[in-house]
């Protein structure tokens, strides 16, 4: 069979052609995941899942504060080149790309260790566990250049490559995690040691995949790197507001709120909040727009830059918001009807108390998935500077609670986040307005989701009120919540056949051939 035609790079056949691999992979990579984030949760001491979480945080943190716009440029370009064939100019961009990824992290990280290492560690309450600071440094470098790398080649539908190295190195780390216990070695030093080892491998596996892939290419000098040359002023002020956009998250996100209350709060707040905010941030990283970002950013971009079809991109980004929202509450329903039992479980009792404000944070979350689908259309029309604004707001929320920490506890993010993230959604949404570009939401949907959601909690609470065991009570919760989204089914006619078409298997000829 011919290969399609570069035009139709990110048509709908190409999504269906890697879909399996992407969903597969992720799918993975995410029972691993969660099962050695809930092992870890309830192996570590205390205190050191503390420390734990207060470096787990200062990587995120550095990932934002390196980043110098480059992530968000590759991911935003990439497609425009591959789409209309600039082979070369695609894969020198990548080439370029990976390498300034890794000389921005590296310097000012060096610098940092050298000239304020140990003012670091104690700003940070690390105490004996000081001399860890640097070697979970050397973890993250190999961590987000793997995330960066994966998160590239998606951008290039290159599904195989990507996920499945993540998932491999995943399976690692589980295997790793369940061996050091079985030898009764599991602790914090032991732990790190591990993910040095596994984040090393994640990004060999994924060069030299992607390697492979490029060498296997027969078009892979098709086209010039004229390209490049003329269009790099674009990409340095795409990257130089990127950057900016960046920047005004500084005290906004789960890092900058794990570093804030490691600095304020006591060690056992610290593990309680990191243990919470791990597994929202486990619900965020697979949530379907989370995860459907890689695959639908490119085509969104590619859709744009091609037809110019707002209207159309618009109509994805409401159908993917719904569909996240489908599968968000659906986690959610057992800390609903059965809280304190299911923390307990997972968490072998040492955060048993921490589901109502686990449904906070999880409220916020929700609240961000949101904003997650307006970024993809503010990318797509290349209106990013709005995202100064909205940020601006949303770091100020966070230093909102700041004073209120000491009195209200971890429930003063909540709320101060909470506010912060509505107050920015709409400064976006009236900015996309004023240059005629509307956010349409089927409100109606979205009711339908959130009324099937209202009537599994009632009847779970009834359930539990009844003396039903916790179990059963949360399978009755989330079977009524089932029934619900199939009775009232969110979404249009229009968006069921696009999700037919995307997986419906077709067999022998007609397929489009991964590229």
């Amino acid at each position: 069979m011919s290969k399609p035609a570069a035009a139709d790079y990110y048509g709908i056949a190409r999504i269906r052609d890697s879909l399996f691999h992407f969903l597969f992979g992720k799918a993975f990579a995410a029972v691993a995941t969660l099962v050695t984030v809930i092992t870890v949760i309830r192996e570590l001491e205390v205190s050191e899942y503390a420390v734990y979480a207060t470096l787990t945080a200062l990587v995120i943190f550095l990932r934002l504060l390196t980043s110098f716009g480059v992530n968000s440029t590759l991911l935003r370009f990439l497609p425009d080149l591959r789409v209309v064939g600039n082979n070369r100019s695609t894969y020198a961009l990548l080439l370029l790309g990976l390498l300034l990824r890794a000389v921005m992290y590296i310097l000012p990280v060096a610098l940092l260790l050298f000239w304020a290492g140990d003012a670091l560690a104690g700003l940070l309450k690390l105490g004996d566990w000081g001399w860890i600071l640097g070697v979970y440094l050397v973890v993250g470098f190999f961590r987000i250049m793997a995330l960066f790398t994966a998160a590239a080649l998606e951008s290039l539908l290159w599904q195989k490559q990507s996920q499945y190295s993540l998932a491999a190195a995943t399976l690692l780390r589980l295997v790793g995690v369940f061996y050091l216990i079985g030898i009764d070695d599991l602790n914090l030093a032991t732990l790190v040691m591990l993910e040095l080892v596994t984040e090393t491998l994640a990004l060999l596996f994924l060069v030299v995949s992607a390697l492979v892939k490029w060498r296997q290419d027969p078009d892979r000098n098709a086209g010039t790197l004229t390209t490049l040359r003329e269009d790099a002023g674009r990409y340095a002020r795409f990257s130089g507001w990127a950057y900016l956009f960046n920047l005004t998250t500084v005290t906004h996100g789960s890092a900058p709120n794990r570093l804030i209350v490691s600095h304020m709060l006591s060690p056992a707040i610290v593990a309680l909040f990191g243990a919470i905010d791990r597994l929202i941030q486990f619900a965020k990283q697979y949530e379907p727009v989370k995860m459907l970002m890689g695959l639908f950013r490119p085509v969104f971009n590619a859709q744009y830059r091609s037809r110019e079809d707002y209207p159309k991109i618009m109509a994805m980004g409401d159908g993917m918001f719904r569909l996240n929202l489908v599968v968000l509450l659906l986690p959610l329903l057992p800390i609903a009807v059965a809280g304190e039992y299911v923390f307990t479980l997972i968490t072998a009792g040492k955060y048993a108390d921490a589901a109502n404000l686990f449904m906070g944070f999880y409220l916020v979350l929700i609240l961000a998935s949101f904003m997650m689908v307006l970024e993809l259309l503010v990318k797509a029309v290349e209106h990013t500077r709005i995202f100064v604004v909205s940020n601006l707001v949303l770091s100020a929320s966070a230093l909102a609670a700041w004073p209120f920490l000491d009195t209200a506890g971890l429930w003063a993010l909540v709320v101060a986040i909470s506010v912060g993230q509505v107050v920015a959604i709409l400064i976006v949404v009236q900015y996309l307005a004023h240059f005629r570009f509307p956010v349409r939401i089927r409100w109606e949907q979205v009711g339908k989701i959130c009324m099937s959601m209202l009537v599994a909690v009632a009847a779970g609470l009834v359930a539990g009120r009844a003396g039903l065991h916790p179990i059963v009570v949360i399978a009755m919760a989330m079977l009524l919540y089932a029934v619900c989204i199939l009775k009232w089914l969110p979404f249009t006619a229009d968006e069921q056949e696009l999700f037919k078409q995307m997986f419906k298997k077709k067999l022998g000829k007609g397929t489009a051939q991964e590229c």
